[in-house]
């Protein structure tokens, strides 16, 4: 029998399982990140985006039974080039190079013009929250971080792969103004589509 991989919403049932898989991916590709800290906002940003969504939309990715992938992607409305913006998307990492990563996008987003946002850290990175915008910080179905000498470097191979470019205007277009409020001392780049 073939194994699948099924794209769904995030329901309350996933919330401990999402979070779980996130604050790993997160540790994964930046250990100067403080979980511990950060950990208890993202929980309960998590829980809140699942009670009232908003704009957002929270998908997972399921194989064999397991939850393997997340993302969550905003509707910017009218306004903006892009509608919408791919904020966290990630895979489990023994499960990277399957192509899960591009179909989880693809679930996500669909044929949309959209933003993806990559974080990467600063000089004054004090590494505290992991809650908010961290978009695609966890973007690496490239590989591990070393592949492509850092998560940033992966995250922007990974969207140059599946249609996107280098955004070079202003990523608050992307992000809003509090866009990266939720993950202190890190920056961000924007590729859009």
């Amino acid at each position: 029998m073939k194994k699948r991989l099924y794209i769904r919403p995030v329901s309350g049932l996933d919330v401990d399982a999402v979070h779980e898989l996130r604050m790993s991916v997160l540790r994964e590709l930046y250990p100067e990140l403080d979980v511990a800290t950060a950990g208890p906002q993202a929980y309960a940003e998590l829980v809140d985006t699942v009670v009232d969504p908003g704009p957002a939309a929270l998908w997972l990715a399921e194989f064999e039974g397991e939850i393997v992938g997340y993302s969550r992607a905003d509707s910017l409305g009218a306004g903006h080039e892009r509608m919408i913006v791919l904020r966290w998307l990630g895979i489990r990492k023994d499960l990277r190079r399957r192509g899960f990563g591009e179909k989880l996008m693809r679930g996500t987003l669909g044929d949309l013009p959209a933003f993806a946002v990559i974080a990467q850290a600063t000089d004054s990175n004090d590494a505290g929250a992991a809650g908010g915008n961290d978009a695609a910080v966890n973007v690496t179905n490239a590989g591990s971080p070393t592949d492509a000498g850092s998560p940033t470097d992966a995250g922007r191979e990974f969207f140059l792969a599946h249609g996107f470019s280098t955004y070079v205007g202003d990523s608050e277009d992307a992000v809003g103004t509090d866009g990266r409020a939720g993950l202190a001392g890190f920056g961000w780049t924007s590729v859009i589509r």
